[in-house]
């Protein structure tokens, strides 16, 4: 067998990084209507076999109900899942679900607001992996929890080990402050976390507002959102230690705030990068409004090595521009996605990629930027995933041309061997054993933070892939097919690539 980078399927070239993924539903997009009311999606998460699921709401001619949707790989509704692919809970008062996480037993857990009582709620919801209410969680799957006696809305949800933690706002009784609660795994109140199990947090003497939760690998956990300085908003990250004390390592007294234009800015999704900085993006505020990114050190000052002083603004059009979600490839390149406002008509789904260093990538899409448009009108994006092979699924709700919106997925190609990698540096990598059967030992010339090493067939499909450690490093390939394989090694401004034998 004679194992060349020619023998790639150089087809697969013709498509480029952010290009709609025609294997996905129609030309790479899903409209799902639900019932005849509209329905909105405000959180997406791919399970471990690659199915996807949504989170939002639905309008059934009286108030919204929590809805969940769920897709095949392939974009069809998984009709093993609720009914045909949908799931509605009525709880008999207006709720709506802004956030989804699910488990490791692949268990879907969804956060959001309530109005069971006078005023909304937090509330927290827990399914089987059919889409039926998991009874062994709170009442018949449901936790709802009354920060402060008035109205509560959770915006985000993660999970710390087997904790569940929310964020989102809590009013009281003149405005609004960062709040956060922490479940056990049956859905309780967990008394070791801040005040019987609840985490209130004035920053400013206006309102505050959390809008996005991760948790570090030491359980810490940090909030993303904006507080008002006195005259507008600004973005505002806050980390806790892991039982909800503000971390007095990061920012002053736990507390970070960035002021973008002097003009109103709201963080809306925060993500984490390998070496421990956060990124967050939101909106600059300003008159037509951009995208923002901002990089913040692990001490919570702004990290100068990304944009201009730790900021970057990207713009689309020149009209306004909305930036919802943030993630992190694993080549460490951010994907930021919301929506735009195109020749001041119709809002359409829009997606930007930076460079490690904050710059636009001009291999994604139009220098750096893709936009799409749904529906015929107006389409907004309001969450998104990277899937395990790369791939970006985006998340929203589109206007159907009637008045009615509609729950929209759309996934955009990403190509991590792209066609410039088959003139890598191939006489600097060296593999051996090659053929090869359960191990193989790849060396470069150095390393940086941050390498890595992948492993693709000759389809250029991603099979494997793991962090970069040493300049020799020994890779497990037991568990592929026997064939031929390319291995590629990224190293800051170089990539190593070279083909083996799996015996």
């Amino acid at each position: 067998m004679i194992c060349q980078l020619a023998n790639l399927n150089q087809s697969l070239f013709a498509q480029t990084d952010g290009s709609l993924d025609n294997t996905f539903g129609s030309g790479g997009k899903v409209i799902t209507p639900v019932r005849t009311h509209d329905a909105v999606a405000n959180s997406v998460a791919i399970q471990s076999d690659g199915k996807i699921v949504t989170a939002g709401w639905n309008y059934d001619g009286i108030y919204d109900n929590f809805i969940l949707v769920r897709y095949n790989t392939d974009g069809t509704l998984d009709n093993s899942f609720g009914t045909g692919g949908i799931v509605i809970t009525d709880l008999s008062s207006p709720t709506e679900a802004y956030s989804l996480v699910i488990q490791n037993d692949g268990k879907i857990i969804i956060a959001g607001s309530d109005e069971l009582s006078a005023s909304f709620d937090f509330i927290v919801v827990r399914y089987n992996t059919d889409g039926t209410l998991d009874n062994s969680f709170g009442t018949a799957g449901v936790t709802t929890i009354d920060i402060n006696g008035h109205e509560d809305r959770a915006f985000s949800l993660a999970l710390q080990g087997k904790k569940i933690v929310a964020a989102g706002e809590s009013s009281n009784g003149s405005n609004f402050d960062f709040a956060l609660v922490r479940l056990d795994s049956n859905g309780v109140l967990d008394n070791t976390f801040g005040t019987a199990g609840k985490v209130i947090t004035s920053i400013s003497s206006s309102d505050d507002k959390a809008n996005s939760i991760l948790i570090q690998p030491n359980g810490s956990i940090v909030v993303a959102g904006s507080s008002w300085n006195g005259s507008n908003y600004d973005f505002t990250v806050v980390r806790y230690t892991a039982n909800g004390a503000l971390d007095n390592s990061f920012g002053t007294n736990g507390i970070a705030i960035t002021d973008i234009a002097n003009s109103d800015n709201f963080a809306y999704s925060v993500a984490l990068q390998n070496d421990g900085k956060i990124v967050i993006t939101g909106n600059s505020g300003a008159s037509n409004g951009d995208f923002v990114t901002v990089r913040y050190n692990t001490n919570g000052t702004p990290d100068n090595n990304f944009g201009t002083g730790g900021k970057v603004i990207t713009d689309f059009n020149g009209t306004n521009d909305e930036p919802y979600a943030v993630a992190i490839q694993a080549d460490g390149k951010i994907v930021v996605a919301g929506f735009t406002l195109i020749a001041s008509s119709n809002l359409d789904f829009a997606l930007a990629r930076l460079n490690t260093d904050g710059t636009p990538d001009n291999t994604f899409g139009t220098g750096g930027k893709v936009t799409t448009a749904i529906g015929t009108a107006n389409d907004w994006a309001t969450s998104m995933a990277i899937q395990s092979d790369g791939k970006i699924v985006v998340a929203g709700y589109v206007d159907d041309g009637a008045g009615t919106d509609d729950v929209a997925v759309v996934r955009y190609f990403i190509n991590p061997l792209g066609i410039n990698d088959m003139n890598g540096q191939s006489d600097k990598i060296s593999l051996y054993p090659n053929p090869a059967n359960n191990l193989i030992t790849v060396s470069i010339p150095s390393i940086a933070k941050d390498d890595f090493i992948s492993i693709f067939n000759m389809q250029g499909e991603l099979i494997q892939q793991q962090p970069l450690l040493n300049t020799t490093s020994e890779i497990n390939i037991s568990n592929l097919a026997s064939g031929m394989y390319v291995i590629k090694a990224t190293n800051p401004g170089t990539n190593f690539v070279k083909c083996f034998v799996k015996e």
